[in-house]
């Protein structure tokens, strides 16, 4: 069965990278990477990890574009040196993210994803991050490609299953990065507020989107492979403390 581009409406005829070959070469990797693709079935990549699930047009054009205009200020945090991170990086960077979210996504054929077509496609038209989004960096201790989302059914109320969302967990080279997307039903648009696991995150992340004044990267903790600060700690920090609180106020969404 032909498919179609996941951010527009042609035929997907070109194979994205999940990481693009001037990350590949930059961190020199190319060690198998286990991702799961449901709650019990994993699959294992090589650095180089493809699938056909965009149109020349996008691969070339704008998905392109936006890989040179993140390259420069990424590449110093896949090699863990020290950077100041101004406001409109974080917004370029956020997207660049979410793309690479939206990306695995496309990978998995067994469950339903999260992201609609609407917001693929506004976010190669106008770079529009989907509604209910929060997106985090960090510093992972060693240097690695990793890439894993993890789906939450959210309760609000006595409603089960109100909201679901996708924390989608990425680390590459020495960079560490979350997005987290939630999506509710029309009668609980009111701003919610997600919790998650207990643990040191103000100490070992930055929140990049919602913006936030510029910043020096890298913050005080790192994960790490194991233990206290490990990949599978941040990955499932949503996977505990799921309950959804509504309130009435103007505050953006707030983990």
């Amino acid at each position: 069965m032909t498919r179609q581009c996941i951010f527009c409406t042609n035929i997907a005829n070109s194979k994205e990278h999940l990481f693009p070959d001037w990350i590949l070469q930059t961190l020199r990797y190319d060690s198998p990477m286990v991702r799961r693709t449901s709650d019990s079935v994993s699959r294992v990549f090589r650095g180089d990890v493809v699938v056909k699930c965009v149109c020349k047009h996008c691969n070339e054009g704008w998905m392109s574009n936006l890989e040179n205009e993140v390259k420069p200020f990424v590449s110093p945090l896949l090699h863990g040196i020290s950077f100041a991170i101004t406001k409109e990086q974080q917004r370029v960077m956020s997207v660049w993210l979410v793309k690479i979210a939206m990306v695995l996504e496309a990978t998995n054929r067994v469950d339903a994803g999260l992201y609609t077509q609407d917001e693929r496609a506004l976010l190669k038209s106008s770079s529009v991050i989907p509604e209910r989004s929060l997106i985090w960096i960090g510093r992972f201790s060693g240097s690695n490609l990793l890439a894993d989302g993890v789906h939450i059914w959210l309760t609000i109320g006595a409603k089960l299953r109100a909201a679901h969302g996708c924390a989608t967990t990425i680390i590459v080279g020495h960079l560490a990065a979350q997005v987290l997307t939630v999506h509710v039903g029309p009668e609980h648009r009111k701003t919610i507020s997600v919790s998650c696991a207990d643990g040191p995150w103000d100490a070992s992340l930055f929140n990049i989107w919602p913006l936030r004044a510029g910043f020096m990267w890298p913050p005080q903790l790192a994960f790490s492979e194991r233990g206290a600060m490990s990949f599978v700690r941040l990955r499932d920090r949503w996977r505990q403390g799921q309950q959804v609180r509504t309130s009435t106020g103007p505050r953006a969404d707030k983990a």
